[in-house]
């Protein structure tokens, strides 16, 4: 078939004879009539195609009655996974135990239904992308991000459990991440019910799922005695995979799988990247645990360890942020004076109020070094003198960061300053500093030490 899920064949209306338990019957392969995407499927316009799995395929269809658009999944005639009539008894189970559930984080069943004799059901469409490519496309998703992602799928696994299923199949696959990034949880084509009101399918010794996600004593062979621990292994192996692009053993043979299940521990998430914080490398392992005592005992436990850690993690990235806009705040403020010395022309940041300061100083400085102390009109005027000829070149940025030589010594002749040894000039810089240094703090930290340097 050149397009995949073009024709979608329905079994006519079954012939219910001696043997037969689940209302299906029998049909062989070739009594099927087509029903094609373009056509209808009772009431149902198909308009087109979304998913194809080991049992059935989904497409996307329009409501006869409100004209909203559905998810709708029939079987496949020639699925794998058992005979026809086995792998219909499933589809059939799939639909009664996903029409439990009600919450958020799970598609949720619309209607159930046939068509001449083949059995269908639609869910709510949702607007979103497979986890799975979106681990394709980033490989590994920001650790806050992944905390938030699984603690999500734990409060809807917990949901699910509550309404005395088993899903089986966790894994990025079966996730659909919304536009608001929230996590909905599909395929409910493994899962089990844990009441025992449906009579097992899956025979002993028989694996389900996908291996590199599945529960140790779910690839024993014991997938129809697995309980609520099995999903929260899926979990910890999803979340693990979001940390560091691999599920924790890897997707290899599976054999290899099987055998790393029952004879080691996976590494540390922190091992292959590093910024992984120890708390959720202790939360992820215990998640993955090959000792069901050891592993948390409901989804609802990982749930609640992850939200507490989520409330550290976010309190972090906040801190973080403010202290960097306090940074940009501070830096913004400032102004680049340029020529502090004509020996290194490097520019130094010193905030506009700290230049007034700095020519009070130095009017001090030159009225004690005449031996009198000025009249406070003579201070003042000093200052406004000292103050007008320092704020423009504070105003002004420094073009290409330096002046030339020619431009510091024109700036020294215009604010008749002499010219002094080095060494007094680096400590007149200091002295004009050290107001600002208290006012600004670090702000002026940097230039405070190239000063030291020079």
């Amino acid at each position: 078939m050149d397009r995949p899920f073009e024709t979608l064949d329905l079994l006519p209306k079954p012939t219910v004879g001696k043997g037969s338990h689940d209302g299906v019957g029998s049909a062989a392969p070739d009594e099927f009539a087509p029903i094609r995407v373009g056509g209808q499927i009772d009431g149902y316009r198909v308009t087109g195609a979304l998913a194809e799995g080991g049992m059935g395929a989904v497409f996307r269809a329009v409501d006869p009655v409100g004209e909203r658009e559905v998810a709708l999944k029939a079987p496949l005639p020639g699925g794998r996974g058992g005979s026809y009539s086995h792998r219909l008894r499933r589809f059939l189970r799939e639909a009664r135990l996903t029409a439990r559930m009600d919450h958020e984080g799970v598609a949720r069943v619309r209607e159930q239904g046939h068509s001449d004799g083949l059995p269908y059901f639609t869910v709510d469409l949702i607007d979103g992308i497979p986890l799975s490519e979106r681990i394709y496309d980033e490989g590994v998703l920001p650790v806050v991000e992944s905390v938030r992602i699984v603690e999500r799928m734990a409060r809807a696994a917990a949901h699910i459990h509550a309404q005395g299923v088993v899903h089986r199949d966790l894994k990025p696959a079966n996730v659909l991440l919304q536009r608001d990034g929230a996590p909905v949880i599909i395929d409910f084509g493994l899962a089990r019910d844990a009441t025992g009101l449906d009579p097992r399918i899956t025979a002993s010794g028989i694996w389900l799922g996908t291996p590199a996600y599945i529960a140790p004593e779910q690839a024993s062979g014991e997938a129809s005695r697995v309980d609520a621990r099995a999903d929260v292994y899926s979990l910890g192996a999803i979340l693990y995979e979001l940390l560091t692009g691999l599920p924790p053993h890897g997707v290899g043979r599976t054999k290899a799988i099987f055998k790393a299940l029952r004879e080691k521990d996976p590494r540390p998430a922190s091992a292959l990247r590093p910024e992984v914080p120890p708390k959720l490398d202790r939360i992820v392992l215990k998640a993955l645990a090959r000792d069901l005592d050891a592993r948390y005992a409901s989804a609802e436990e990982l749930a609640n360890a992850l939200a507490d850690l989520l409330l550290e993690l976010e309190q972090r990235e906040l801190e973080s942020s403010l202290a960097s806009d306090d940074l940009l705040a501070a830096s913004d403020e400032a102004r680049v004076v340029t020529g502090w010395n004509d020996d290194t022309r490097a520019d130094v940041v010193v905030p506009a109020q700290d230049l007034a300061r700095s020519a009070r100083k130095k009017a001090d400085l030159a009225g004690s070094g005449r031996g009198r102390k000025p009249s406070s009109g003579h201070h003042d005027a000093l200052a406004r003198s000292e103050r007008k000829k320092a704020e423009p070149a504070a105003a002004a940025p420094a073009q290409g960061g330096r002046r030339s030589d020619g431009r510091n010594k024109a700036l020294l002749r215009s604010s008749g300053a002499r010219k002094v040894p080095a060494k007094r000039r680096r400590a007149q810089a200091f002295e004009a500093l050290s107001p600002a240094l208290a006012g600004g703090g670090p702000a002026v930290a940097p230039a405070l030490g190239l000063l030291l340097l020079i």
